[in-house]
């Protein structure tokens, strides 16, 4: 996973898993930031970040978008 991150959300979505939010490697600034995994690939590769920083929440993937 290329962000250091805890606190984080995870969902399955067209093959790849995402990872969002959480909290940064200096333990306090709630993250943005969206990394996708493709298993196909054993690469991990930038998303579209989300419009507010978020830790300790959750993530679900419905009808084929992350919510």
């Amino acid at each position: 996973m290329p962000t250091p991150r805890s606190g984080l959300a995870s969902a399955q979505l067209e093959g790849k898993l995402f990872v969002a939010g959480g909290v940064g490697a200096d333990g306090t600034t709630a993250l943005r930031t969206v990394d996708a995994f493709d298993p196909a690939t054993g690469k991990w590769a930038p998303a579209a970040p989300m419009k507010a920083r978020r830790a300790n929440f959750a993530l679900v993937a419905l009808e084929g978008k992350r919510l």
